[in-house]
């Protein structure tokens, strides 16, 4: 998820194109939201007796 959530950070660094960006934009959210998710998810595990 990581990966692809960079290959959307990268096209979000490129030379602006619009409907690229705002489909970019929207998949880096929503990647971003996941690999968040894990990482809270993970951090509970460890933290659990």
């Amino acid at each position: 998820m990581v990966e692809d959530r960079d290959a959307h950070a990268k096209v979000l660094g490129a030379p602006f194109d619009r409907d690229k960006a705002e489909r970019a934009r929207a998949k880096f959210l929503e990647m971003q939201v996941l690999v968040d998710a894990i990482d809270r998810a993970i951090a509970g595990e460890q933290a659990a007796p």
